[in-house]
């Protein structure tokens, strides 16, 4: 399941910058999965949710997915000028190639700090 407001892609092209963070959780309800989202930032820097998906599982094929949905619904045509931020979610590098491979591609800092403490 796939959502994306009308009102948060205006929201987003008019105000936000050209930055684009992407996250997976795991859903632990009746509603097992991983639910996938696409914040943006604004001016006043903060978050402006565009886009959220609730997915079986989060491997590539997921993310492929979520990033054609998304890359189609805010009209990313020429891909050029846009930063996407993630942390190294399985799958999603690779996604990023196939889907967007003009858009640059950053790992959030704080998730890197996280995963050098752990080993």
């Amino acid at each position: 399941m796939y959502i994306f407001l009308g009102a948060c892609k205006e929201g987003f092209k008019a105000r936000c910058r050209p930055v684009i963070g992407l996250d997976g959780c795991h859903l632990k309800s009746p509603y097992e999965g991983q639910l996938l989202s696409a914040v943006g930032l604004d001016a006043n820097n903060m978050t402006w949710v565009i886009a959220y998906a609730q997915v079986e599982m989060e491997p590539k094929d997921s993310w492929i997915w979520f990033s054609q949905l998304l890359v189609k619904d805010i009209e990313l045509a020429n891909q050029y000028g846009f930063t996407f931020i993630s942390d190294k979610h399985k799958g999603l590098v690779e996604a990023f190639e196939e889907v967007v491979p003009n858009c640059d591609h950053r790992f959030c800092a704080r998730h890197l700090s996280t995963n050098f403490s752990l080993v």
